[in-house]
């Protein structure tokens, strides 16, 4: 279970760290030192939810911060969160908050 924890633990950092570049469960699990198919199992069961919803809510989490604590710009921010597209970014970003990167701007947490 230790080992489990650690792999999971080391998963999740190597997100965050890699969080700009494309990121795939095969990439993240060889990063874990896991097979893909055993690591996708593992982590949902670890961490309660699948690898590209979890993957999601950092992405989310960060762009959240850099938003509301930055000057930075919308097109900036999703960069530096890994979103590829504008649309895709907005997308995102409205299911996790229930609003518009530009709305989370204007009224805050």
């Amino acid at each position: 279970a230790a080992r489990h924890d650690r792999g999971t633990s080391r998963a999740c950092d190597f997100i965050r760290e890699h969080l700009v570049e494309p990121l795939t469960l095969g990439r993240v699990a060889r990063a874990a030192g896991y097979a893909p198919d055993y690591f996708s199992r593992l982590f949902k069961r670890q961490q309660g939810m699948g690898f590209a919803r979890y993957l999601s809510q950092v992405r989310i989490e960060r762009a959240k911060h850099l938003i509301y604590e930055t000057k930075l710009t919308l097109e900036q921010v999703q960069k530096l969160c890994g979103f590829r597209t504008r649309g895709h970014f907005h997308r995102a970003f409205k299911a996790g908050t229930k609003r518009t990167p530009i709305e989370y701007r204007e009224i805050g947490p």
